[in-house]
């Protein structure tokens, strides 16, 4: 797989501007758009999600990233997954070391300084995270997909487990809305993706970002520059910030924190069945303050075994797929075992399979032309 990315080049040779692929023509953004969901999420008519589902169509197509609302959770019920999570974070290295993830292919859990490199060439993020699965019961079912996770003692954070484990239920609920939300948009049965997200691949993460003013260099992010390689993600930022979004001109716009929100985009699983109608945008973190910062990404995808491949409703003759089919479980192991240390990422990497279709992604020259 490419080394290094270039990824205003492969940006926009992916996402032109007169998209003659689909008959349109897209709009360059310097801010994301703010869009109620309220209608998906409190199942409302199917005329009122349907109106909701036009506006995610607008802003997938010419922004990649939106701001959702009334999406069920109040801003004060994130402070308090925000504290949890710091309380998390300020405990002792040796308090933290039962919930360390060992091996990405098993159970969820804490991965320190620098053990994720997302960014081909670059070092490693530097940030800690944490990462929690659904903990699915179905024993045909892979266990990196499953999702159990290592937990500190309860003795050294008493109530956390019980605290993120509800946040992770209502953000499931949360992420099955907005798919639903997504099939409208597409123009296709509002339960399209039932079926293929009824066992998700999810992961709940939250990350602590150190103070990193004097830190950071061109090498060295936050979280380097990357896209996100499932359906989607839901983002909640605190008042600290530093996120970046590339828009359509390939420039990188700030997405700040906005109170009440959590910010939503797609990763490639999604970029692939659109056929990229829907635009799949790098972006990338850099706290150059002097607060730490916490964000709480939820991510959602298929399946492990789904075959995710161009939707009938988005190729034609005049515009064949430009993915090659690939399974969530395939893309999602490809990716783990380039991000991870040689240890945690070992087995991820034995397991490796069709990594030329993960490098479609990954790739500055993966589609050839416009």
């Amino acid at each position: 797989m490419s080394e290094e990315i270039d990824h205003r080049s492969a940006f926009q040779s992916r996402y032109a501007i007169n998209e003659k692929r689909f008959g349109i023509v897209r709009e360059v953004r310097t801010e994301l758009p703010v869009i109620d969901v309220g209608a998906l999420v409190e199942d409302r008519s199917l005329d009122a999600k349907q109106a909701v589902a036009d506006e995610i169509r607008d802003a997938l197509i010419n922004s990649g990233f939106f701001y959702m609302t009334n999406y069920g959770v109040t801003e004060d019920e994130m402070l308090e997954v925000r504290d949890w999570s710091l309380r998390f974070f300020h405990l002792s290295r040796e308090a933290k070391e039962p919930a360390r993830c060992t091996d990405i292919m098993g159970p969820r859990g804490w991965h320190p300084v620098g053990d994720e490199k997302i960014t081909p060439g670059y070092e490693g993020d530097y940030k800690e995270y944490y990462d929690f699965g659904l903990n699915l019961q179905d024993a045909d079912v892979p266990e990196i997909e499953r999702g159990p996770t290592f937990w500190p003692d309860e003795d050294a954070l008493p109530g956390f487990r019980a605290h993120i484990e509800a946040y992770i239920d209502r953000m499931r609920g949360i992420g099955e809305k907005l798919m639903r939300g997504f099939a409208l948009s597409l123009g296709l049965e509002e339960t399209y993706f039932d079926k293929s997200h009824a066992k998700p691949f999810f992961n709940m993460r939250p990350s602590w970002y150190p103070p990193a003013k004097d830190k950071l260099h061109d090498k060295l992010w936050s979280c380097g520059p990357h896209t996100d390689y499932m359906t989607l993600t839901m983002l909640y930022q605190d008042h600290v910030g530093g996120l970046e979004v590339m828009n359509l001109d390939g420039q990188w716009i700030p997405a700040p924190p906005i109170p009440g929100t959590q910010v939503v985009n797609i990763g490639d699983m999604m970029a692939s069945w659109t056929n990229d109608l829907y635009t799949s945008n790098p972006h990338r973190v850099r706290n150059l303050t002097n607060d730490e910062r916490i964000s709480l990404a939820t991510f959602m995808g298929p399946d492990f075994k789904t075959s995710v491949e161009c939707l009938d409703v988005c190729k034609s003759a005049d515009n064949p797929p430009r993915y090659k089919p690939i399974t969530c479980g395939e893309h999602v192991l490809n990716v783990m075992a380039g991000a991870m240390p040689e240890d945690v990422g070992r087995n991820a990497r034995a397991a490796m399979s069709n990594a030329d279709v993960t490098d479609q992604f990954r790739s500055a020259d993966r589609i050839g032309a416009n």
